[in-house]
């Protein structure tokens, strides 16, 4: 399985625990790539152009108001308007100092109900 990671890290914490989980899928086998978001080479645009080379798409992000960072959360609006029709499994994984609030359900729209 080829896998895209997203991430968003202020602290270098949520990016940490992509790094692990990029880890421990490749010693299942899979195929995992990380991407930041606050690279302009991974910008929303360029990364459209890639996407449907996967098989799932994974999101890691910190907590912030009980919710999905302000900035993460413009990216990921950019990329489904730009792939709209992208029909790909994935999975959130946050990150949080102490009360997650709806923080990982709140990534759950970017995904197709199954």
């Amino acid at each position: 399985m080829k896998i895209l990671g997203l991430y968003f890290t202020c602290t270098g914490n949520t990016k940490y625990v992509a790094d692990i989980t990029k880890e421990q899928f490749e010693l299942l086998g899979h195929e995992f790539d990380l991407f930041s978001i606050e690279l302009e080479k991974n910008s929303p645009t360029k990364i459209k152009n890639i996407i449907r080379n996967y098989d799932m798409i994974g999101l890691f992000h910190p907590i912030y108001g009980s919710g999905i960072p302000k900035i993460f959360k413009k990216y990921l609006d950019e990329l489904t308007k730009l792939v709209d029709d992208l029909n790909i499994d994935g999975f959130t994984i946050t990150t949080v100092a102490l009360f997650s609030g709806d923080g990982a359900i709140v990534s759950k729209k970017y995904f197709d109900e199954t």
